[in-house]
């Protein structure tokens, strides 16, 4: 529940960086300063995906050794659910932009 909230707030903060970043300090249209800077924040989406992914991975399945595949296999699984969930939420942000 409460990771869900972290994950929720830090994709927020993201996204509010990337509204920050291409809205306000680099001029709507400049795609030459634009593109960087949304590359660079698509990094850090990724980075956070992976991290709240391999947390929580962490804490769900203390109990089985870490390379085994069931383990493996469900944290990909989550995280594979962590960027539809990141994916819809953006497209709908775009959508009604």
């Amino acid at each position: 529940g409460r990771l869900r909230w972290v994950f929720a707030g830090g994709v927020a903060v993201i996204l509010a960086a990337m509204y920050v970043a291409t809205h306000v300090i680099i001029p709507a249209g400049d795609l030459e300063h634009a593109d960087p800077a949304n590359l660079a924040l698509a990094w850090v989406m990724a980075a956070w995906i992976a991290g709240v992914a391999g947390v929580e991975g962490r804490i769900r399945f203390r109990g089985e050794p870490i390379g085994s595949s069931g383990r493996l296999a469900r944290i990909i699984g989550y995280a594979t659910i962590l960027v539809w969930v990141t994916a819809a939420a953006a497209g709908r942000w775009i959508a009604f932009a």
